[in-house]
């Protein structure tokens, strides 16, 4: 009974006003904050890697960081924690709606659950037998590289399987998306936005990986949707992270 519920009030779970009549920030102000968010994450990254800089060895190149798995092991966690705190609290300050219901940080039905990350994971599979039958590598070599050298492998799964999609799903399936549903973008709009901005945080990736990372955001903004909760986008990119990194530690 509550997962039917659930999934007939998925598609305007996302825009909702709780019953107590508050309301998320503003579409501006919602992306006024994520670009300070961005700009933390960004500055986190530089911070981290300028310490690498000076604590490592005097040879080390600014240029081979992006190829070094421990600096990516502790940037992503450091960031990722900073950068979800912030998002946190800028929830928890705005009054009349609870950093639950702003979130989304609600249980879907378990059926729900199952048939996204089913979803998830035969676009995923679908995507590598493409990648396959065009002869093209389906992990880039900086990731291999990246694993090779994170020198302490757990906290290297860590970052990319926990802290990356908690806060990235946090910011863009949490934040952003709550913020922007009531705006004239509605949940086409949302979506394709959120996915796009998401999309320009992978930099280190080619055009063709980026594309594909603009898919993922596609799946994963429709199941936040469908749903109405940020529960079913971070389960399914933890999963798509977990099955990419499993990929990379059978190669390197």
């Amino acid at each position: 009974m509550n997962e039917a519920v659930s999934q007939q009030s998925g598609g305007t779970a996302g825009r909702a006003t709780p019953a107590n009549g508050g309301a998320p920030w503003g579409p501006w102000g919602t992306a006024g904050f994520a670009v300070l968010i961005l700009l933390l994450f960004f500055l986190g990254q530089a911070v981290t890697a300028v310490g690498f800089l000076v604590v490592g060895p005097p040879d080390m190149d600014p240029e081979q960081l992006e190829n070094n798995g421990l600096f990516l092991s502790v940037a992503t966690c450091a960031t990722g924690v900073v950068c979800t705190l912030t998002i946190l609290l800028l929830a928890r300050i705005r009054r009349g709606i609870s950093v639950r219901d702003y979130l989304a940080l609600r249980m879907p039905g378990g059926r729900s659950l199952l048939l996204w990350l089913g979803i998830a994971v035969a676009v995923v599979v679908a995507i590598e037998a493409i990648q396959v039958l065009a002869g093209r590598d389906t992990v880039p070599e900086f990731m291999i590289k990246g694993y090779r050298s994170a020198v302490y492998v757990p906290l290297f799964w860590l970052a990319l399987v926990i802290a990356a999609p908690v806060f990235e799903e946090f910011l863009f399936r949490g934040f952003l998306f709550r913020g922007w549903m009531d705006s004239w973008l509605r949940a086409t709009g949302t979506i394709l936005l959120t996915s796009a901005i998401w999309c320009l945080i992978h930099s280190q990736y080619g055009f063709i990986d980026l594309l594909i990372v603009f898919a993922y955001g596609i799946v994963l903004g429709l199941s936040r949707y469908r749903t109405g909760s940020l529960v079913t986008p971070l389960v399914i990119h933890g999963v798509i992270n977990f099955l990419a990194t499993l990929q990379v530690a059978l190669l390197a």
